[in-house]
């Protein structure tokens, strides 16, 4: 492959505004992020599902909380989480999180859901960095080069990783 320089290049020919060019982004903690995460450590729980993880949504969970707890459902945000989590439950007070992990499990539909902390790492990656998936269309790869190896080279070559490769509509 060649350069990154000429490579780049070559990457944005044609419509520039439909090939955005490659950009990486490192986030410096700032005074914001800090008092988030302080909140966090105080108000925010990590539950995970146990068992043989029938389905459970946040509603579920948060009707679970109100019987089991007496706390006001519009005290309590459930959200779906990237593993290793199933929800990130915050609270509206801190008092209320600490009552509800001591607890710990809460029982969903008569199956146990386990509590932990929130913290700052959670469900992070050895290297920090969030994975995110992106369909590709490359527009007039030659043929020849659309076999699984040379498409893992140019992914490779752009800071990617290949996944799965559909084979066009029109084959």
């Amino acid at each position: 492959m060649s350069s990154p320089t000429d490579g780049s290049k070559a990457l944005r020919r044609g419509a520039p505004e439909l090939r955005p060019t490659l950009g990486h982004c490192i986030l410096s903690l700032n005074p914001s992020m800090s008092a988030q995460d302080n909140e966090y450590r105080e108000r925010a729980l990590m539950a995970s599902v146990e068992g043989l993880r029938p389905p459970a949504s946040p509603e579920d969970l948060v009707k679970a909380l109100e019987a089991n707890y007496a706390i006001w459902s519009h005290d309590i945000l459930v959200e779906v989480c990237v593993p290793p989590a199933d929800f990130m439950v915050t609270f509206r007070s801190a008092s209320e999180c600490t009552i509800v992990f001591k607890d710990s499990p809460v029982l969903c539909h008569g199956v146990p859901v386990s509590l932990a902390r929130w913290h700052p790492g959670w469900g992070a990656s050895e290297s920090s960095e969030l994975p995110i998936l992106t369909k590709l269309s490359f527009d007039a790869l030659p043929r020849r080069a659309q076999d699984p190896e040379t498409v893992k080279e140019l992914l490779n070559f752009l800071d990617g990783e290949l996944v799965k490769i559909f084979p066009p509509k029109d084959s």
